[in-house]
């Protein structure tokens, strides 16, 4: 399905069948596996962007969840 559709439209399709009170819960999931290792890749930046702008996370919000990732995995 990636290949078919490629890495954006493969995201934008999950995001669609996601129900909208769910999308800072999987903002939050993504941003804590992103975090786990304690390096974020250029293109791990490029995804939590992406999905901040596609799942609408207000930016307080967003910031919020990425500072809490941050306090749960330097641990």
């Amino acid at each position: 399905m990636i290949k078919r559709q490629g890495y954006d439209d493969f995201i934008k399709t999950a995001i669609a069948s996601l129900p909208h009170d769910l999308y800072e819960t999987a903002f939050a999931v993504a941003t804590d596996l992103v975090l786990a290792d304690g390096e974020v890749s250029e293109e791990e930046e490029d995804l939590l962007k992406f999905l901040w702008n596609h799942l609408e996370i207000p930016d307080d919000t967003a910031m919020n969840i990425i500072n809490v990732m941050i306090i749960k995995n330097k641990g």
